[in-house]
Order: C-alpha cells, then sequence, then structure tokens
C-alpha cells in the first residue's frame, strides 16, 4: 500500500479506491480458492482462505473500518450508546462528525464487499501496542530527577529491552529517544517500581493495577476466565484514576483498555494481533532503497528478490546457513552425539564462553554439587525410590521433611556403596561413573549460553550495559506450596566425569535470598516481590 499509494498525504478515507485490488483477491480465494499441493498427501487441492481482521494504529482504525475514532462517539466499541461528554468551555473536537443521525459513521467499508465479513465477531483489532504507549505520567521536579536517576543506572538482561540509560536527560529530567518495546517494558515491568516511593497509595495503586493488567493481557497462554476478570477489574481501575486525575486526562484512549479483554476473549493473544511486527517493516524498506530518483521500484524490486530468495532456501540443503536458518542470538553451540546408555544429566545442550579457570573443588561443596546432580537425573530416580522405601521400613513414621533432609545428607554415600555391590546388579557404566562423583577439579567459566538465553556471573557484569546474572527457580521448602527461589549468579562450573567418553555436566554456583519473609517481601496483592 505504501508503494501504490500517492504522497505527500495519506489517502484517509478515500483508501477504499486502493483496496479494491486486496478485496477482489480475497473474494476470489474465498469463492473459488487456488490449487495448491499438500507435500504430505502428494496431491493438489483447492485452498480457500479469508480474512480474519485488520491490524493497525488507531487512527487507521477510522480509515479501515468507516467509523470516526475522534469526537465524543470515538469509541468503536460502544459507537451510539457512548457517555462521552466535552467540558463546558472546551472547543469543538471534530466538526465533520455525522451529526444528523448521532451516529459516528462516515462511510460504509470497501470490506463489507467480502461475504464474510458481517458474521466476524472481530472485524478490526485495537492495537494494544500503541494503546499502551500512550499512557501519560507526570511527576514534581524531585520525582523526575529520582526516576531518571534511577533508570540511568538500570540495568536489563540481554535482549529484553535497548539500553534505557542513554534514554534519560539529566538536565532537564526526561525520558527521550524510547522505542515502543522500552514503552512497553516500562509500563507493565517498571512503573510499579519506579513509582511506589515517589506517590501517594492511593495513586501508586491503580497505576500498579493498571500496569499488571497489560501485563497479563499481553500472556503467551491465555485463559477464557482471566479475560474475564480482567474486564471486571479494568472498569474498577479507571474508576479509580478518575477520582484522581482531572477530566482533561481522559480522552479516547484512556477508555480503549475496557475493551481489549473482549478482544482477547474472542480473537486470542494479543501477540498476533498488534502492530509490533509491522513497525519495524518500514526501516527495512528504507534499506532497500538503492536509487533516490526511483524509490518505489527499489523497494518493490528489493521486495521480490528477497521473497524470490526465501522461497528457495528452502530447498537448500540441511548444512547450509540461510535467513531462515540463521545462528540464534544466544546460540547454545553445542551438538550431542547420541551415545547408548548415556544419561540425561549428561545431554544438556549448552556452551561455555570465556577463559576457563580450573580450580579444586571438595569438602561440603563437592557433596552439594553430587547430591544436586543425583537428585536430579531422571535416570537415578528409580534408585531414590528404592532409598526412600527402605528409610520407610526403618521407620513406618517418618514425615516427607526428614526424608527430604536424608536424602540431602546421606544419599550420596548410599547411591555409592549400593553400585559398587555386585549383588544390585547395575551395569551401566554411566550410572557407575556418577555414583563414584565428578573429578576433584573443575573448570569455572564467566559466560554459559542455554536454551536461548545468555548467563554470566556477577564479576563478569562489572562496566556492562546488561545484566544476566539474575536467576529464578522454583523449589521446596519442605512444605506444601512451592516457593521460588531468587539469587545471583556467582560462578559457572563446568564437572566432569572419570571414564571414557567424556561425560561433562555445568552447574550455576548461585548466592541465594532467604525466600522467608525474613529475605524477601512479597506485596500481598500485587505479587510484587522485593529481594534484601
Amino acid at each position: 500500500m505504501s508503494v501504490i499509494v500517492p504522497g505527500p498525504n495519506n489517502p484517509k478515507h478515500k483508501i477504499d479506491v486502493f483496496l479494491q485490488p486486496l478485496i477482489a483477491e480475497l473474494k476470489h480465494l474465498w469463492e473459488v480458492g487456488v490449487e495448491t499441493y499438500d507435500v504430505s498427501q502428494k496431491q493438489n487441492f483447492q485452498m480457500r482462505a479469508s480474512l480474519l481482521w485488520t491490524i493497525s494504529d488507531f487512527p487507521a482504525y477510522s480509515m479501515l473500518s468507516g467509523w470516526s475514532t475522534t469526537g465524543k462517539l470515538a469509541c468503536p466499541h460502544c459507537m451510539e450508546y457512548s457517555d462521552a461528554f466535552s467540558l463546558p468551555n472546551g472547543h469543538e473536537i471534530n466538526s465533520n462528525i455525522c451529526k444528523t443521525s448521532g451516529c459516528g459513521w462516515r462511510k460504509r467499508s470497501i470490506f463489507w464487499d467480502l461475504p464474510y465479513w458481517s458474521t466476524n465477531l472481530i472485524r478490526h483489532n485495537l492495537d494494544v501496542m500503541h494503546i499502551e504507549k500512550n499512557a501519560n505520567y507526570t511527576l514534581d521536579k524531585n520525582g523526575k530527577q529520582a526516576v531518571c536517576e534511577w533508570v540511568k543506572n538500570l540495568k536489563f538482561p540481554d535482549g529484553y529491552v535497548s539500553n534505557m540509560g542513554r534514554c534519560v536527560d539529566l538536565k532537564k529530567y526526561k525520558l527521550f529517544g524510547m522505542k515502543i518495546h522500552d514503552c512497553h517494558g516500562f509500563m507493565q515491568r517498571l512503573i510499579p517500581i519506579a513509582f511506589r516511593n515517589l506517590m501517594p497509595t492511593n495513586v501508586w495503586e491503580p497505576l500498579t493495577e493498571l500496569s499488571l493488567s497489560f501485563k497479563d493481557l499481553t500472556c503467551m497462554k491465555l485463559k477464557e476466565e482471566d479475560m474475564r476478570r480482567l474486564e471486571l477489574e479494568i472498569l474498577e481501575i479507571l474508576c479509580k484514576l478518575e477520582m484522581i486525575f482531572p477530566p482533561a486526562f481522559f480522552d479516547s484512549m484512556e477508555h480503549l483498555p475496557v475493551h481489549l479483554s473482549y478482544e482477547a476473549r474472542i480473537a486470542g493473544p494479543v501477540q498476533f494481533r498488534w502492530m509490533y511486527p509491522f513497525e519495524s517493516v518500514p526501516s527495512s524498506f528504507e534499506k532497500n532503497v538503492g536509487n533516490k530518483a526511483r524509490v518505489e521500484g527499489s523497494i518493490c524490486n528489493a521486495y521480490l528478490v528477497e521473497e524470490a530468495s526465501n522461497f528457495c532456501s528452502h530447498y537448500f540443503e540441511s548444512h547450509v546457513l540461510t535467513r531462515q536458518r540463521n545462528v540464534p542470538r544466544n546460540d547454545d553451540g553445542r551438538v550431542a552425539v547420541p551415545i547408548e546408555g548415556n544419561l540425561s544429566i549428561f545431554t544438556y545442550h549448552g556452551r561455555s564462553y570465556g577463559t576457563a579457570k580450573p580450580r579444586p573443588i571438595e569438602g561440603g561443596e563437592l557433596r552439594a554439587t553430587q547430591t544436586y546432580i543425583l537428585l536430579n537425573c531422571d535416570e537415578v530416580t528409580p534408585y531414590i525410590d528404592i532409598y526412600i522405601l527402605k528409610l520407610r521400613e526403618q521407620d513406618p513414621r517418618i514425615s516427607d521433611a526428614d526424608i527430604n533432609q536424608m536424602l540431602d545428607n546421606n544419599f550420596v554415600e548410599w547411591f555409592e556403596l549400593y553400585a559398587r555391590n555386585p549383588s544390585n546388579n547395575v551395569t551401566n557404566i554411566f550410572v557407575k561413573a556418577l555414583a563414584e562423583g565428578p573429578n576433584r577439579t573443575t573448570q569455572s567459566y564467566p559466560m554459559y549460553f542455554v536454551n536461548g538465553y545468555k548467563f554470566h556471573t556477577i564479576g563478569h557484569r562489572t562496566g556492562r550495559a546488561t545484566m544476566n546474572s539474575g536467576v529464578c527457580i522454583k523449589g521446596t521448602n519442605y512444605s506444601e506450596n512451592a516457593s521460588d527461589y531468587y539469587g545471583q549468579l556467582i560462578e559457572i562450573l563446568e564437572l566432569e566425569y572419570p571414564g571414557y567418553p567424556f561425560k561433562r555436566t555445568v552447574l550455576f554456583k548461585c548466592d541465594w535470598f532467604d525466600p522467608s519473609r525474613h529475605g524477601t517481601r512479597r506485596h500481598p496483592n500485587y505479587s510484587l516481590v522485593e529481594a534484601c
């Protein structure tokens, strides 16, 4: 569309003229279809397709739907049932809106020519990205200074957001140049933390609830009951905001979150219905302009070449690297060679990085590593069950907490003796090596890549703009409920077990915060965890 629409201004409500070829193709795909090859059945079939919905920002919503997104009837969901009003001394918002019949329709959208369009429950999506980005908030000078200094020194994991410290102006106490994804992270992650000590509780709470509402709304997996809950909660949140901020603060953008949960309940996760994937497209088009005198031609030619190359790349042999098979940002690097009888603890994909420093491992540290490895190896589970059965035979009234304590204190020695006893018929060489324990010299690395993530130790992050030393796991504290354990990565250890073939596994040595209420504080309503 950006190629065929003449500039310099957008066509606004005349965009239907340029959409006619698209509508014609969509009608053909629905009524006739196109012959397509099914590779699984090895035969052709007639494929039909339909348009589910459109994705655009709010001004383009009006251009595509025909409903005016300005004025008192700006909400396309509420339509004429809106209770919006203008201030007595305010000016006319939009004089071109249809007032004769009290409606906001400006035109009949060309999408109604599609035979199935009237049955679609969601025709045009409200873009969560722009609604979230347009949130407004302000502070006094001291508050601005505190937030700016805090953001300046803030560090995030690699690839989470851009370096937000570069977006801080400490002279004017402003944030500038933030990318849309940075606004997304600030809205959902930082608002509850940044403003907690700077605002009164009655102001901070609804802002936090709004932030967490967007966070729940943008989850990868959604449940219908959660969306119904958010539909009710957002009404209460906006009512709280109306009690705090003046009427001039509220416009259509502050109203639209009311309908986001409904659309998510009908159409599914917002990751497939927002503008993030399309925001970067114009910049890629600009890079493809080789002849500034023929901008449109350069874009079309580069797009066709790229599309043809991508299609051809699917027929290349597996070892040929293409854009579709590009090495990921945090590649774990290793390809495990399958060995018969090998244990799961020795087959995890991962790649250490940096200079290895050998050091001895002994005493309590050695026992802790052996215990952790044995209790987290699937192939050792049958032997754990045998050990627990023996404990229950010795003491039928033994509690689960006592069993966990015995596993931590005595299972390593018992398993070593059990594997050495020929009468127990332990023949797997990997299980025997695991029972004997690792070598007493280990390799220490500063960085490690695993499962698409990068981790580095606290000492290695000094002077870096990112922070990848934080860890969080779920564990047990001898109670019925699982607990979240928070810590910082101190050291990355690669352990090697004796014998051939080589058997290695990697452990993270962490400094853990106290999971009890004395070490971590959890907000009773918002699940915010503060580690002391």
